[in-house]
């Protein structure tokens, strides 16, 4: 995810707000991350600039945009895809969207901001260069040089050239493909490749790819077109794609589109699929489709898959489980290591080569990868003969000082992390109301988050107003549930309690009741007393109960009458020899006395005995002096105890004027 800040004359402008997905300490479910603003409070931010359309350069707008506030600026079809979150969030009304076309300039006192195009695995890529009194910052973005891009504007070769001559202070510059030698290909070149495997087979086709590479899905289509194939996307994200690349006429409205479930009815040689998922993402369609959870889409063995993408480092292991998965069920799968179907969208070392041997910066300061990225686009820097390479982290604060920049200080920066799991939902104007009456009271009483198990109730009602007024709204009652990987203050997303007080107040009263606890076991003198109860009762009342034999008597009577009339003969013979031998009957008499709940009279009166020897019972040193004694069954000294009741509040009970009062 990426978000730089920029700031002269103590106003500040943002560079992209995006956002990642990645699995937890458990390794079991993803979470989606978004940066932690908390550094902004206090500071006034005029804009947010946004470079392209890719989810780690814009997906977390919606989730940011309440706390920051400030209006937007990009070029069409990056605005046409920020539109749609933004009306499924249901803040389209209150966010200040700009579109700004390729290569044009915008005022944003005291910045000058330029938009310079460049191809990318995304349409509509921009370079964005920044002017201040100070000097000029070219911020590259995500950026290849692609002769043929196929669809888009291409590369502004002569703009480029020109920022030589005019004194460039620094580049912060894309550092993905820094190790790698050579160039990162063109699009066009995987067009021909794929027109030549498409063809060739017989079944089901299905395209996995990037749902913001618009290049590759017009060569999907097209290449259906030739192959009398029908197309049918499957995937949200990709869907909404689609739907901005046609509103900002990058592809067309008439497409030869149908719908997952019209494909699957079709043969299998009329159709393509282009799904989301070549990451392997849980919840994407590829993954569904692969572990038969897929309500529309079924593959069949023979079917043919297409990873159309490069592995994203930290993906590799779930993508091979999806590979191997596909292939138990008898699906071909292929890959860009098997043939050439994918190029990257980051520039190589010819690439940034060439950059700036066009630019002819002063400084460079490598972003956007992973340390040995970093660490190999500063070296090649230096190799290249750039005067200045500043290697920085995340969180370091970069001045600019006599054309030479240093490192002057360090501010802690984390990650909030939202459940992948909620829903948005288009709020009223009342909820929109109160949500911004909320949301100026969070400003004002911002603190350190917890997670939603560890807040009062009372702090997530108060949220839910505001998630629900933002469509932030999960309809399984879950609020947006944001935790920070780094202890650091939180911006303006909800007020909390010290957590130091909570803590304390939860041991001392944990203390207070294990001191006042007592052990429910049976004491030893209630055992005592239960031994001779069996002695005392004695064996001869039992007898005289028993010979009586009321049952036996009851139960011999109605059996021969109801059955002498079918069977008289065979019956009476077998029942008088059952009642002689009697085993059940003698097996029931002994334990029956032995399960009477009640003691008998006598062990009463030993109770009274006790309780005259010790009429003032003395109470034990491990309970608190507040906590009553029930009486009786005492021996010795030792008080035997039922029960220890804590009353916090008294109960009156009302003793009844009339009859028809209820107590």
């Amino acid at each position: 995810m990426n978000l730089n800040l920029y700031a002269y004359d103590n106003r500040w402008i943002m560079v992209d707000c995006g956002m990642m997905i990645s699995k937890g300490e458990d390794e079991s479910t993803e979470h989606i991350y978004v940066p932690d603003p908390s550094f902004l409070r206090g500071k006034k931010l005029i804009a947010m600039v946004l470079t392209h359309a890719h989810e780690d350069h814009i997906g977390a707008i919606v989730d940011l945009w309440p706390q920051l506030r400030c209006p937007l600026y990009t070029t069409p079809f990056t605005a046409a895809v920020i539109r749609k979150r933004l009306e499924e969030a249901g803040l389209l009304d209150a966010v200040k969207l700009n579109v700004c076309a390729p290569g044009s300039r915008v005022r944003l006192d005291p910045f000058s901001i330029e938009f310079i195009p460049i191809t990318h695995s995304t349409v509509e890529s921009q370079s964005v260069l920044i002017k201040t009194p100070a000097g000029s910052i070219l911020h590259t973005g995500d950026w290849k040089l692609d002769p043929e891009p196929l669809i888009g504007p291409k590369t502004a070769i002569a703009r480029f050239k020109s920022l030589g001559n005019e004194n460039v202070l620094a580049v912060v510059g894309d550092s993905t493909n820094a190790p790698i030698k050579g160039h990162s290909g063109s699009e066009s070149l995987v067009k021909k490749e794929l027109s030549k495997l498409i063809p060739k087979e017989k079944k089901r086709v299905v395209c996995a790819c990037f749902s913001s590479n618009i290049a590759r899905i017009a060569t999907f289509i097209e290449i259906a077109k030739k192959t009398d194939r029908m197309v049918a996307f499957v995937g949200r994200s990709l869907k909404r794609m689609i739907s901005a690349a046609q509103e900002t006429g990058y592809l067309s409205k008439d497409l030869p589109i149908v719908s997952p479930i019209d494909a699957m009815r079709l043969p299998k040689h009329k159709v393509l699929l282009i799904c989301t998922g070549s990451q392997a993402e849980s919840k994407a369609a590829l993954s569904k489709i692969a572990y038969d959870q897929h309500p529309e889409v079924i593959l069949s063995p023979e079917d043919t898959v297409f990873f159309s993408s490069k592995i994203i480092p930290g993906n590799e292991d779930d993508i091979e489980r999806l590979h191997l998965r596909l292939k138990q069920k008898g699906v071909k799968v292929i890959t860009e290591v098997d043939e050439d179907i994918h190029v990257s969208g980051h520039p190589c070392q010819d690439e940034l080569k060439q950059m700036y041997q066009w630019v002819k910066p002063q400084i460079l300061i490598p972003v956007h990868g992973y340390p040995m990225h970093l660490e190999a686009h500063a070296q090649f820097g230096r190799e290249f003969g750039i005067p200045q390479v500043l290697e920085v982290r995340n969180g370091d604060v970069v001045v600019f000082k006599n054309r030479h920049a240093f490192i002057e200080d360090h501010v802690e920066t984390g990650r909030l992390i939202r459940h992948e799991e909620d829903h948005y939902r288009k709020p009223n104007r009342q909820q929109i109301a109160q949500g911004r009456r909320f949301e100026e009271q969070r400003r004002n009483f911002a603190a350190p988050m917890r997670t939603s198990q560890q807040r009062p109730v009372r702090h997530q009602r108060q949220s839910n107003y505001i998630d629900q007024a933002y469509g932030r709204h999960n309809y399984r009652n879950q609020e947006w549930d944001y935790q920070q990987q780094q202890q650091q203050p939180s911006f303006g997303f909800s007020y909390q309690p010290n957590r130091s007080n909570y803590q304390s107040n939860y041991q001392s009263n944990y203390q207070s009741n294990q001191q006042s606890s007592f052990n429910y076991s049976i004491p030893q003198s209630r055992i005592q007393q239960q031994q001779p109860r069996p002695q005392q009762q004695q064996q001869q009342p039992r007898p005289q109960q028993q010979q009586q034999q009321p049952r036996p008597q009851q139960q011999q009577q109605p059996r021969p009458q109801q059955q002498q009339q079918p069977r008289p003969q065979q019956q009476q013979q077998p029942r008088p020899q059952q009642q002689q031998q009697q085993p059940r009957p003698q097996q029931q008499q002994q334990p029956r006395p032995q399960h009477q709940p009640k003691p008998t009279p006598p062990n009463h009166q030993q109770i009274h005995q006790n309780q005259n020897q010790n009429p003032k019972p003395t109470k034990p040193s491990h309970l608190p002096p507040e906590a009553p004694i029930v009486e009786g069954m005492n021996q010795g000294n030792k008080p035997l105890l039922k029960r220890v009741i804590r009353i916090q509040k008294p109960i009156i009970i009302k003793k009844p004027t009339d009859s028809n009062e209820e107590i």
